[in-house]
């Protein structure tokens, strides 16, 4: 686990060298992808355009962020979301 940690200080600290913001880590990285596919490439992009780094970083984010409120509205009851359902109109019988 140490092994992992200094790797990750190590990328860090490369990655400050290339211009990358400070706030721009590989924590911060793989907590905002989603899955490793996403970390590399996003780890790839970052590392070829360096000044592009927070702004990459804040679209993944919003993306993500997109995806999960969908998913949560998608998974609320109507009454919860606020959207407006037809009455049902259930049929009358005549009474005579």
């Amino acid at each position: 686990m140490q092994h992992s940690t200094d790797q990750t200080a190590d990328l860090n600290e490369e990655l400050g060298q290339r211009g990358v913001e400070r706030e721009v880590t590989v924590q911060r990285i793989c907590r905002t992808s989603k899955g490793e596919e996403e970390v590399n490439e996003a780890l790839d992009e970052i590392w070829d355009s360096p000044e592009n780094a927070t702004s990459l970083l804040n679209k993944i984010a919003m993306k993500d962020r997109s995806i999960f409120d969908l998913k949560h509205r998608l998974a609320m009851p109507a009454s919860v979301t606020g959207k407006i359902e037809a009455p049902v109109i259930s049929p009358q019988t005549s009474s005579s």
